[in-house]
């Protein structure tokens, strides 16, 4: 078995069985190429990976109200960001394996010494700051003064300056650029 779906148990109707993705199957899923249904983030939102992503820097009431290409933004994010742990974990295995095959005899590893889920977690930042990044720069030239502020064919500007996640995240993306044009104005 692939171990990408559970049986969900409980009295259906007819003596249906459901089964829902496991944590692995909804790793699977965001990685895989074609569009991720609102759902998927809506039903899985207290998986970890979801938690990770997205509900520790948006609200749920943003995500539903996020629309076709929003969503098409969301899950090409989803997507970078699995790819780019795939990538850690395979660079992690290949300098670990390579630490313990040429390491010196007298030195050993602490556990303290692993910088992965540091790492990871910086990764996942850059990751969700370059997703907060597009949506400002997708909606740049959106005229904020219109009758119907949620009338967007791109992001639910309402939705996004009324939640505390995102504003959070896009001053620290404002420090960061203005601390780092320094080193160069």
């Amino acid at each position: 078995m692939l171990g990408l779906i559970e049986e969900i148990h409980g009295n259906f109707k007819r003596n249906a069985k459901m089964y829902a993705l496991t944590s692995r199957g909804l790793f699977e899923r965001l990685l895989d190429e074609s569009p991720t249904p609102p759902d998927i983030v809506y039903l899985y939102r207290n998986y970890p990976i979801i938690e990770t992503l997205i509900y520790q820097y948006f609200e749920l009431e943003t995500i539903e109200n996020f629309e076709t290409i929003a969503l098409a933004e969301l899950k090409s994010y989803l997507k970078k960001c699995c790819d780019e742990i795939l990538k850690m974990l395979e660079m992690y295995r290949y300098n670990r394996k390579f630490f313990e095959k040429w390491r010196e005899p007298h030195i050993q590893i602490r556990e303290n010494d692993d910088f992965f889920p540091s790492s990871l977690d910086n990764t996942i930042k850059n990751e969700v700051k370059n997703f907060v990044f597009k949506i400002v720069n997708m909606s740049k030239d959106e005229d904020p003064y219109r009758s119907d502020p949620n009338d967007s064919n791109l992001f639910p500007r309402q939705s996004l300056l009324q939640d505390k996640k995102f504003i959070r995240l896009l001053h620290e993306i404002k420090n960061d650029f203005d601390n780092g044009c320094k080193n160069y104005l």
